[in-house]
């Protein structure tokens, strides 16, 4: 900037001197602007540095991003499919434990409703023993209630009228009467003697064995 002027006011001198400090002049100023020129190129490094840097850092982000997101996803996935898988095994253990405990109350039911069976047939059995053994006992104390001279017309008649029956058959004996008038004897007769009259009088148990074998003739020979 200064150069022109000092030229225009140093133009006719011509001494060393002079040229000495314009050339001195001109090459502070060529030094002033390659200084001034590399400031500026230095200042051009420094922001495509910068530019390079913060370029570098936004790369890095986007990649890091990238990763995470990924990363993200990958393990969304994975924690859905251990909460589905852990959902299914919990839902299986229960319905497990549902058919465990409906299976248990059907075998209870079946329990319950066999043992009301049993006790409902024991009272009826007990019912019916308990009749059939009142029964029983009516008929004992009724018969301990006759006189053994009742007991011993009434046998009589009884005889008597067996041997009218058998004087007005007139007929041979029949062997299927034979064999179950010797079943009569042998099996029923006994039977009615041990488990019914057991503690009844041994007249009164005669009677009625004579009694239930007349019936039973009577029947045969009416067939």
């Amino acid at each position: 900037v200064l150069l022109p002027h000092i030229k225009r006011n140093v133009k006719e001198s011509k001494t060393d001197s002079v040229r000495d400090l314009i050339d001195r002049i001109s090459i502070n100023n060529k030094l002033l602007y390659f200084e001034l020129s590399a400031v500026r190129l230095q200042s051009l490094v420094r922001r495509f540095l910068a530019r390079l840097r913060v370029l570098r850092m936004r790369r890095r982000f986007e990649l890091f991003m990238r990763v995470t997101k990924a990363c993200a996803e990958r393990y969304l996935e994975e924690f859905v499919l251990a909460s589905a898988f852990e959902i299914s095994i919990e839902f299986y253990r229960k319905q497990m434990k549902f058919q465990m405990m409906r299976d248990s109350v059907d075998r209870q039911l079946v329990a319950v409703s066999d043992g009301l069976l049993d006790e409902a047939v024991d009272e009826l059995v007990l019912e019916a023993t308990n009749d059939t053994i009142t029964e029983a006992i009516n008929a004992v104390l009724t018969m301990r209630g006759r006189s053994s001279a009742m007991i011993e017309s009434e046998l009589q008649a009884e005889q008597d009228r067996l041997d009218k029956l058998n004087k007005a058959a007139l007929k041979p004996p029949n062997p299927i009467l034979v064999l179950l008038d010797t079943f009569v004897q042998d099996q029923i007769v006994p039977w009615i003697r041990d488990v019914v009259f057991e503690s009844v009088e041994e007249e009164v148990a005669e009677y009625v064995l004579h009694k239930n074998s007349s019936m039973l003739y009577d029947i045969i020979i009416k067939e």
